[in-house]
């Protein structure tokens, strides 16, 4: 099924014709074509597709569409009759899924290998997660952004109370040419096994009135 014209056509295998015969170039109809441009799905080797023959010529075979079978199963089933699924569906696995379940509407992006993009519409959320569990996730019921690793290291930005939380189950490590950390009102640096602070060169500790117990 390479094109020598690049029309993206392809080459169909009728009921009639022999063993090793071959059909003529069949066009692909689709719902969008312009120069460079459009919805390129081309069907797969072994697919069943629907031919339909310009002007009624056998010279001129247009596919205008794809049927699944006893074969060739659908990606989903409609088990709950409620037809809310729709879904695009590669053949490795690669998906785009809408979901028109009331209360539960929702569309997700997802790899073959389960890394994963969605959008939520019911708990108000966009979320991306990676195959091993790495996330991030804005939410608009909470307004939070949550970045968090697989082990439970994450960064929480929360609007409504004007807080940042970092927390590692490690070691965090802040690193720059100039570091600053600055508070409007108080800073406070505990350590319940040890504080230190070393200079190379000049340290310098000041304030109106410096306690040092």
């Amino acid at each position: 099924n390479v094109d020598p014209e690049s029309f993206g056509r392809i080459k169909v295998q009728f009921n009639w014709l022999q063993e090793g015969e071959q059909s003529f170039w069949a066009r692909v109809a689709t719902p969008m074509s312009g120069d460079e441009q459009g919805i390129y799905f081309l069907p797969e080797i072994e697919d069943e597709v629907l031919v339909a023959f310009e002007h009624g010529k056998i010279e001129y075979p247009v596919v205008i569409g794809s049927l699944w079978n006893g074969l060739n199963l659908p990606p989903q089933n409609n088990d709950d009759g409620e037809n809310n699924i729709r879904q695009i569906r590669s053949r490795s696995g690669h998906a785009l899924s809408f979901d028109d379940s009331e209360g539960a509407e929702k569309m997700t992006l997802e790899s073959s290998t389960l890394h994963k993009i969605e959008f939520d519409d019911s708990a108000k959320t966009i979320s991306i997660e990676s195959e091993g569990g790495n996330k991030i996730v804005v939410n608009d019921n909470s307004q939070e952004i949550l970045i968090e690793d697989s082990g439970g290291n994450h960064i929480k930005m929360e609007a409504n109370s004007n807080k940042i939380t970092v927390k590692s189950s490690g070691d965090l490590i802040l690193e720059g040419m100039n570091v600053t950390i600055k508070a409007g009102v108080s800073l406070k640096l505990e350590g319940s096994a040890g504080v230190e602070l070393t200079s190379s060169a000049i340290t310098t500790v000041k304030g109106s009135l410096v306690k040092i117990n």
